[in-house]
């Protein structure tokens, strides 16, 4: 489902420090109310979730799939204050470091559960002192303003826990920059692409986690494949590089019980179906990017 993306190479080198502290995304991440995000928007079908490998994935770390997940704006405000955004305005949004207004701009693609959810986290975050606004564009302009480096923080649907070959290449951006769909470090990705020629040089654990990465996608061994991984995962964990709501539900569907040879396990490309059994004689069952749950 959605994920919040600060970008951690902003221009403002500023807003680049304030997003590059950790506290601030834990922050974020504790601000946000995942059980009114499920209950509005996805019927209670969904649940809390970084963006993270599910159960059913090889590469599943528990310990990032659920960090930081606890709805709790007094740790989130504790955690502002303690990294010195405890001034505000007479409107108490909080400021930056250098005292002029701290506001963050979201920009974010044509998706159809995008906007619902958004509104939620925007108000999360007015809850905490956190002035913020987002912005629907075509996703064409989305990448043009990615690819230039030339946006602040990015609301993105582009994450799914069950696809275990793409993680070893696509389906990483939110958790390794190697790739320009990371909304969230553009130049980091340049700087990897590159090898060092352009872009930002990424900070110390990021680094690491490019260097494991390639050791992961270097070798034909799963074992080692999934030893390399998990320190990439771990490291995320640590730093909560993007900030997850919850996993995805999946498409509704009823199907009468007589109809036979439906599916109830699925691993591939995009899908992982499941159903809940009706008193009414049917069953609903949802194309999901999940787990199966019969």
């Amino acid at each position: 489902a959605l994920q919040v993306e600060f970008n951690l190479t902003h221009r403002d080198l500023v807003m680049r420090k304030v997003f590059l502290d950790k506290r601030f995304r834990f922050a974020v991440s504790h601000a946000i109310n995942r059980k009114m995000i499920n209950e509005l928007v996805w019927l209670g079908l969904a649940e809390p979730w970084q963006v993270a490998p599910y159960e059913t994935s090889r590469f599943y770390n528990e310990r990032l799939a659920h960090t930081a997940l606890k709805y709790d704006p007094a740790k989130a405000r504790k955690l502002l204050d303690e990294m010195g955004l405890d001034k505000k305005d007479a409107d108490g949004y909080r400021l930056r470091p250098d005292g002029g207004k701290l506001e963050i701009p979201f920009v974010a693609g044509p998706e159809t559960s995008l906007p619902a959810i958004a509104e939620i986290v925007m108000g999360n975050l007015k809850d905490i002192g956190l002035k913020a606004n987002f912005r629907i564009i075509d996703f064409g302009f989305l990448v043009e303003k990615r690819d230039g480096n030339d946006h602040g923080a990015a609301l993105t649907m582009h994450s799914w826990g069950t696809l275990d070959g793409s993680f070893l290449s696509g389906n990483a951006n939110h958790l390794v920059a190697v790739r320009q769909l990371s909304f969230w470090a553009p130049e980091w990705v340049n700087w990897y692409q590159s090898k060092g020629k352009r872009g930002v040089k990424p900070v110390p654990d990021m680094i690491r986690a490019m260097e494991a990465f390639d050791k992961a996608r270097g070798t034909l061994d799963p074992k080692e494949q999934e030893k390399w991984f998990k320190v990439v995962t771990d490291i995320a964990a640590d730093n909560l590089w993007t900030i997850g709501t919850t996993k995805y539900p999946g498409h509704i569907k009823v199907i009468n019980p007589k109809l036979r040879n439906i599916p109830t396990t699925f691993l591939p490309w995009h899908r992982g179906d499941w159903g809940l059994p009706s008193e009414r004689g049917v069953m609903v069952v949802g194309a999901s990017y999940g787990e199966c749950r019969l």
